[in-house]
């Protein structure tokens, strides 16, 4: 763990600048010390997450019940507000910030990885990318457009788990990303790239496992009854909980290599280019 005199958090600035090294830009440093405290502090900071999507889970479920049991409006505010299939609510909107905070963790790690003259700075720097257009996806629910035109693409004697369309664009998005990013993959550390699939695995298997379970279900008996809601339910929680897990891995993928950091922040004019 890092040392918390307050000079501490100006480490990152070298010194005597070496011709390699890159001049910071606006907003690094404090970019930097936020992932600094972050990974100090990932156990508070995730046991939160964690609990703010057990908490949602549950309203989300009892909801349900009120309506499936006890003949509650499924468009009762409360019910609405915190309904977890729903768009523009309460649930909605904490994934789009988990997203939102992945995004800002991997471009983190970018500056971290470029300050230390490593070569996988690019591919952070990707993933941040990535993770912000999924944010503004998740908020504004772009992939659901495509539902209707590939629907009807695919016409009638489509199966039912391709009932919401949009997983085939997503599944080879999926395989695209995982060619693209698999070298970087394997320069990672064993156990922060085994802790990256973990919550690759259980994220995608919400939005796309879940959404194939729920197309099938959706064409066969609607979308109206108590399965297709319980389905639902599964769905957001794994892709919320896959996002908990994902800021994790990068938390403690930096805490884990913070003590190479401050050697390795003014590198030697001999040291040689490695994976973030």
């Amino acid at each position: 763990m890092r040392s918390r005199n307050p000079a501490a958090w100006h480490s990152f600035v070298p010194s005597n600048p070496r011709p390699h090294e890159h001049s910071a830009l606006p907003g690094e440093e404090f970019l930097l010390a936020a992932l600094q405290w972050l990974a100090s502090n990932r156990r508070g900071v995730i046991g939160a997450l964690a609990a703010i999507v057990v908490t949602l889970v549950a309203i989300g479920l009892f909801g349900q019940i009120m309506i499936h049991v006890h003949g509650v409006a499924p468009d009762a505010r409360g019910i609405r507000l915190f309904d977890l299939n729903g768009e523009l609510n309460v649930p909605a909107l904490y994934s789009a910030l988990l997203l939102l905070f992945a995004a800002a963790l991997c471009g983190a790690t970018a500056v971290s990885t470029r300050r230390r003259g490593r070569s996988d700075a690019g591919y952070w720097a990707v993933l941040t990318a990535g993770f912000a257009w999924m944010a503004i996806d998740e908020a504004l629910v772009f992939h659901e457009r495509l539902v209707v035109p590939i629907r009807d693409l695919l016409g009638n004697g489509a199966p039912g788990v391709l009932y919401f369309a949009w997983v085939i664009p997503g599944m080879l998005l999926v395989v695209v990303a995982l060619a693209i990013l698999r070298p970087f993959l394997l320069r990672l550390p064993a156990l922060t790239r085994r802790r990256l699939l973990v919550a690759a695995v259980v994220y995608l298997a919400g939005a796309l496992g879940l959404e194939l379970l729920g197309g099938a279900h959706a064409k066969a008996y609607g979308m109206l009854d108590l399965t297709f809601a319980l389905l639902a339910v599964v769905e957001e929680s794994l892709e919320m909980m896959g996002l908990v897990l994902l800021a994790h891995a990068l938390l403690a993928h930096h805490a884990e290599r913070e003590p190479q950091t401050h050697a390795q922040i003014r590198p030697t004019s001999g040291a040689t280019a490695r994976s973030g």
